[in-house]
């Protein structure tokens, strides 16, 4: 259940989705919860399922800020709700649901009903947000990197001379190419790229690469430097919509 809630949270907030990361959180939920229910009661039981779920979704989703990492807790917390509830309720509706009408908590004919009920959620909730990703690849002398970018249609930002789209990454994602971007002594040809955004104004250190891939399709595009720490929904970055398909 606790897998369950961490796929439907991911695809609700937009998150990637690592599988490793989510059995290592929902193993990790399952056991707070299992020892919290023996040694706890009232409030703080209710206390201990808010860290539990903070820490669940620090686990499966990575590091982010403070507000997009509460929303995402907050979200854990009301799937895990839902599908609880949704146990109770096929519970409610009497013996003649079961596979076994002599035994009165059979769990895993319920658990199933759940689980298919669940998948039909996530795949409703496939395009919730109607936000994609793609995988960026790019070249430049003997450095290359991957990173995945988040596909933004309100993108709009391009080279002010050749007027290039722009794929805007995290300073973690290029962090091979920084030194190399050293405008007293480049190797790469450096472009300073002004971006309006709600941090306001500000210049973007960029360059153009050699090679630049779009879910393996090669585009053209000039490449900036994110260094603020700005969170991409768990992405390392954004990538206009019109360079991907």
């Amino acid at each position: 259940m606790d897998f369950l809630s961490l796929c439907l949270t991911g695809k609700l907030t937009s998150n990637k989705l690592s599988r490793p990361r989510l059995l290592l959180s929902a193993g990790f939920g399952s056991l707070l919860g299992t020892c919290a229910m023996f040694v706890m009661s009232g409030v703080p039981f209710v206390l201990s399922g808010i860290v539990t779920a903070v820490l669940m979704t620090r686990v499966a989703f990575g590091k982010h800020r403070l507000p997009h990492l509460l929303r995402g807790s907050v979200i854990l917390w009301g799937t895990g709700t839902l599908l609880g509830g949704l146990m109770t309720s096929v519970l409610s509706l009497g013996k003649a649901v079961y596979l076994d009408p002599g035994d009165e908590t059979p769990f895993l004919p319920v658990f199933l009903v759940c689980f298919a009920v669940s998948s039909l959620l996530m795949r409703l909730t496939k395009n919730f947000s109607g936000r994609k990703s793609a995988r960026i690849t790019v070249a430049a002398g003997s450095i290359t990197a991957s990173f995945d970018a988040l596909c933004d249609s309100g993108c709009l930002l391009t080279e002010p001379i050749s007027g290039i789209p722009v794929i805007i990454a995290g300073s973690k994602a290029l962090e091979a190419f920084l030194p190399s971007m050293n405008p007293e002594n480049p190797s790469l040809r450096l472009r300073m790229i002004p971006a309006d955004g709600v941090c306001g104004h500000r210049l973007l250190r960029g360059f153009v690469p050699e090679r630049v891939t779009v879910d393996g399709r090669e585009v053209s595009a000039v490449i900036a430097a994110d260094e603020s720490g700005t969170d991409y929904g768990g992405f390392d970055g954004i990538v206009p919509a019109g360079l991907v398909r």
